[in-house]
């Protein structure tokens, strides 16, 4: 349990390692997380070719959910880097997730976004005026329609995870809605894509706080980029 300590919290003494290559646990998936945690991923990396999906399987999760820019391509951009594309269709192929799906801001179908989907093989999860990630309502939409297009297993959020460049957009809202999360750090520079002008600052806070938790429990790990 993290104490509170003003606008920061005081973590527990123990130093954590990375338990494969640069990834690294902060707290254990499907454990029980407060609102002034919300900020804190499960895991941190430094891309998504570090992130070790054999451990996200063995903690229960068969269906990932991944950001699209400054994930897997740049803000604007189609081709996915091909280390990272020959990963995700390794990963894919052995099993190892079966089920992988594009979280997407955009408000519709582009044909950049279905070229993304159509590399990696992943369906897309888009967003609407008032159902827009990270909305509590997007990711209940999210869930609905991995349900809907999930014929095999029985899909709930302790079995989801997302994977993300963003702490407002993609971790903080899959904490509340009880995913695990995956944080990575982006690809390319932040590119304003709609009007929502106070998100570099608040990302830089939220990335303040984290490189400040991190710090506290002597944590190796990469070294997290701020929006410019």
């Amino acid at each position: 349990m993290i104490e509170s300590n003003g606008d920061y919290f005081t973590p527990p003494k123990e130093v954590l390692k990375p338990i494969s290559g640069s990834m690294i646990e902060l707290r254990p998936p499907n454990a029980p997380v407060s609102q002034e945690e919300f900020y804190i991923p499960n895991y941190l990396a430094n891309a998504v070719t570090d992130v070790n999906f054999e451990t996200l399987r063995d903690n229960g999760i068969n269906t990932v959910l991944l950001d699209v820019d400054n994930t897997l391509v740049k803000v604007g951009g189609e081709e996915i880097n091909p280390e990272l594309l020959d990963y995700l269709k390794n990963t894919k192929q052995k099993g190892v997730i079966k089920h992988l799906y594009l979280a997407s801001r955009a408000r519709g179908m582009s044909s950049r976004i279905q070229s993304v989907a159509e590399q990696v093989g992943a369906k897309v999860i888009l967003s609407t005026v008032i159902k827009r990630k990270p909305s509590p309502r997007w990711f209940s939409e999210a869930l609905k329609f991995v349900r809907e297009t999930t014929e095999e297993d029985l899909v709930g959020p302790s079995q989801m995870s997302i994977i993300g460049d963003r702490i407002i957009h993609d971790i903080k809202g899959a904490n509340k809605a009880g995913l695990t999360t995956v944080l990575v750090n982006p690809i390319g520079d932040f590119v304003p894509t709609d009007n929502l002008s106070l998100i570099p600052q608040r990302e830089r806070r939220q990335q303040s706080r984290l490189e400040f938790y991190l710090n506290r429990r002597q944590i190796v790990h990469p070294q997290l980029k701020y929006l410019t």
